[in-house]
């Protein structure tokens, strides 16, 4: 249940007031994020390399909508990276973590990534008995803007990678996760594992998002 919560959290989902008829749902992460200006927005498109705008239903993302792109599918870079940190921090953001899918992870530790990092380096295991140990990893970039924790995360979905400072969100609880026993039938004892919850964003221009064409 709580895989699901996380892949709903990263969607794309519009919030739902709700109604007599129709249950409630809370805005996703990627609703909240941008500006309404593509000069500034902390939204990227990979295929152009252009901010998004994302106005929602008023003059400021607000959960009703997110920022689309459209063309050829392009893979994202660590130099788009650089430029949606680059907005975020433009907009006074102080984002500390990019979180994205393996194949942006290993584009980020690929020693082809434009200069920036050696990412084969070696390690001296102080012993001819053992082996060498070759790392071919980043897990912490350091930008001109900060220094972050790149994590891979298998629940993001396709084509999104997501520049956050937590700080900036969180996950409010109506209900808590708790059990209820339903009806017993026979020796079968039956539980029911409910939760509501909120996703609270603090400001959504202190993140960001760079966007492929998926």
């Amino acid at each position: 249940m709580k895989c699901d919560l996380e892949f709903m959290l990263l969607m794309g989902t519009a919030k739902v007031a709700g109604s007599s008829g129709t249950a409630r749902e809370t805005a996703a992460y990627s609703t909240w994020i941008g500006t309404n200006l593509t000069a500034t927005s902390p939204v990227i498109a990979a295929s152009t390399g252009a901010g998004l705008a994302n106005a929602g239903s008023s003059t400021y993302p607000d959960g009703t909508t997110q920022a689309t792109t459209g063309g050829a599918n392009t893979a994202i870079t660590l130099a788009m990276i650089n430029t949606c940190i680059a907005r975020i921090w433009d907009l006074g953001g102080s984002p500390d973590t990019i979180l994205c899918k393996s194949d942006v992870k290993q584009t980020i530790s690929s020693s082809s990534v434009g200069g920036s990092v050696v990412a084969d380096l070696y390690k001296d295991v102080g012993s001819s008995d053992k082996p060498a140990t070759a790392v071919n990893a980043i897990d912490v970039l350091v930008t001109d803007f900060g220094t972050f924790k790149v994590v891979p995360d298998r629940f993001l979905p396709d084509g999104n990678c997501d520049i956050i400072d937590f700080d900036l969100w969180s996950v409010d609880y109506l209900r808590p996760f708790r059990t209820e026993t339903l009806a017993k039938s026979g020796d079968s004892v039956k539980q029911l594992l409910i939760a509501e919850y909120g996703l609270r964003a603090k400001n959504g221009s202190g993140s960001g998002q760079v966007k492929s064409a998926i």
